[in-house]
């Protein structure tokens, strides 16, 4: 068992946070909202918060509002990982394994809670019992997902989340399929083409060239989801770091402005800060500064960034 923990953590690099990193809507905050599927749950209110939960995915694929409403509640609820919630979340999720939504957020949920365990676990503390516990939520994770698209074939959360767990794992191929699935049945969503784009990155088994003719599609869309157009940056960032780890730092300081000249994005902003923290390594404090400078103009209420930046005064 611990002879194979090496070869799972190998394909899992980086947790994505959020229900999709990044992509909620800005400024939600559905933990702070006393109808939200999040609080109710929270408050032990699981026959509401079913009710709340079973609203919003009758209605989701109805909009690009009602999608987003329904990301950004699931988001709320699978990123709490303190055990007190998690507590409760897992009570919510066994009283309703019966109802589709309920699924969506449980194989959601095990998505999350699975990357997460196998990027922070030590596991030399834990027996082969709680190994085989952790481990065996991505699998656990996929067989939900499954069972969802056996109910409603038109999930495209379903497939989104699948292509986002076998990206994670660097299964491409299964990765695009489900993706491609996903695109079909709702073309122009933000959260999709982000994944997309990101697991198409060559540390995941994609490509520059792959992600290129992702951005050619990308723009048939853009013209309908104005949201979209922020993505345009996204190979600029992925070579940004690619010249990070070959240490031509120039190359990517020209590169990641590039990307940020299409618009704040998650990526844009790690890819500058992964830069910043190069150019230190290599003494170049000037070529720091600049970076948090232009990262500033993009992020004026980042107050990170707003305080190194006034470190270079």
């Amino acid at each position: 068992m611990r002879k194979n923990i090496k070869t799972v953590l190998s394909v899992v690099v980086v947790i994505l946070t959020l229900f999709v990193s990044g992509c909620s809507t800005p400024g939600a905050n559905k933990k702070t909202q006393a109808n939200s599927v999040y609080t109710l749950i929270n408050t032990n209110r699981f026959p509401l918060a079913m009710s709340q939960l079973d609203a919003l995915y009758a209605v989701y694929a109805q909009s690009k509002a009602t999608r987003t409403r329904l990301v950004d509640e699931m988001n709320a609820v699978v990123t709490d990982s303190r055990p007190e919630f998690e507590f409760r979340l897992q009570q919510f999720l066994q009283m309703h394994n019966d109802r589709l939504p309920s699924r969506l957020l449980e194989g959601t949920y095990l998505l999350n809670s699975g990357f997460r365990a196998l990027e922070k676990t030590n596991f030399i503390e834990l027996s082969n019992q709680q190994i085989l516990e952790i481990t065996e939520m991505l699998p656990r994770a996929e067989l939900v997902l499954l069972s969802v698209l056996e109910e409603d074939p038109n999930s495209y959360l379903a497939h989104m989340q699948l292509g986002r767990l076998y990206g994670g794992q660097a299964k491409a191929a299964l990765a695009y399929e489900e993706f491609e699935q996903a695109l079909a049945l709702v073309p122009d969503s933000f959260h999709v083409w982000d994944l997309y784009l990101f697991y198409s990155r060559p540390e995941w088994g994609g490509s520059h060239a792959k992600m290129q003719q992702l951005l050619g599609a990308l723009e048939i869309q853009a013209s309908s989801n104005s949201d979209l157009r922020v993505l345009r940056g996204s190979l600029k960032a992925a070579e940004s770091q690619a010249a990070i780890k070959a240490n031509a730092l120039d190359d990517a300081k020209t590169l990641v402005f590039q990307a940020l000249d299409f618009g704040p994005h998650w990526t844009y902003y790690n890819t500058a800060k992964l830069l910043q923290d190069a150019m230190l390594r290599a003494g170049d404090q000037a070529g720091s500064c600049e970076v948090g400078r232009r990262l500033l103009k993009s992020y004026p209420n980042d107050r990170n960034t707003r305080m190194n930046v006034q470190s270079c005064s």
